[in-house]
This record gives C-alpha cells, sequence and structure tokens, in this order.
C-alpha cells in the first residue's frame, strides 16, 4: 500500500514535519450524544482507544523512509476537535508522552503551531552539532527534539 501523509509542511534547514489528521472520533460524538451514563464511560474508553490506535498505525508507517521527505523528526497527531483532545489527555494522562516516545506528537488546533519548530531552534541545534565533534550525531535529532521542546514549553 503507498504511505500517503495528509500534509507534508516543508520547514528551513531541510526540514519535513508530516501531520496525520485521521483520528476517528466517532466515539468521541457518541460520548457526548448519549444520556446513559454507563453508555458514556464506555464510549470515552473507546475514544482514548481509538487515539491509541491511530499513534500505534502512524508508528508503523515509516514515514521517514519516504523518498521525498526530508530528515523527518516526528509525525504529528492532529486532533480537530480541541475537546475531543483535552479529553483524551485528560483521560489517559499517560497518552501524550507514550506517543511521543513512538515519534508521534498529539496536537489540537490550539497546540498546533506551538509544535511546529522555528528557523531559530533548528539553527542553534545545528550549530551546536558543528562546533562540537565530541557529540554523538546519533544524538542530534534528540537535542533538536529537546531544543524544539524546550522554546515551545512543551515538557512530556
Amino acid at each position: 500500500s503507498i504511505k500517503r501523509p495528509d500534509i507534508v509542511i516543508r520547514l528551513p534547514e531541510g526540514k519535513d514535519v508530516v501531520v496525520d489528521s485521521k483520528v476517528i472520533l466517532v466515539a468521541y460524538e457518541q460520548a457526548l450524544s448519549t444520556e446513559d451514563e454507563q453508555a458514556r464511560q464506555v464510549f470515552l474508553k473507546q475514544h482514548v482507544d481509538a487515539v491509541h490506535g491511530q499513534v500505534k498505525k502512524l508508528a508503523e508507517q515509516d514515514y521517514d523512509q519516504l523518498p521525498d521527505l526530508r530528515s523527518l523528526d516526528f509525525v504529528l497527531l492532529f486532533i480537530p476537535i480541541e475537546s475531543a483532545f483535552t479529553l483524551a489527555m485528560e483521560l489517559d494522562p499517560k497518552l501524550f508522552v507514550d506517543a511521543f516516545y513512538k515519534r508521534i506528537m498529539l496536537v489540537s488546533p490550539t497546540t498546533l503551531m506551538m509544535a511546529l519548530p522555528d528557523e531559530e531552534s533548528l539553527s542553534y541545534v545545528d550549530k551546536c552539532a558543528e562546533f562540537g565533534e565530541a557529540i554523538d550525531p546519533a544524538n542530534i535529532e534528540g537535542m533538536r527534539r529537546d531544543e524544539i521542546l524546550r522554546r515551545k514549553s512543551w515538557r512530556p
């Protein structure tokens, strides 16, 4: 099957960010519309499970192996409804960290722009790498992610 990211954002310094927005929100909508509290709890669990499922699926996509993508650091999983994002984070506080360790960053309409690295933070990490031959090349991408998170005040 052909892997097609929903959106590829081309950044300065030859970097790309993939944005996926295929989260299924059926259970979330059912949880909001039902008046039965037991059914609501079942739907809420299904909502969190759907987000976990999409994280797992994205982690298996290997978008970094696609020929046109440049130095892919992580994939953004965009949840287009703010309250669906917030609810999933509240119901499973480990969800964000678990996804992050799989190189998936969960984002909402409010957090999407903060998740995108800016040119200044990417340049900072690249300059550190230029001047420090002692820096292990395997750690450079990790440093880049750390700097992005530091600048955007995101701490998993």
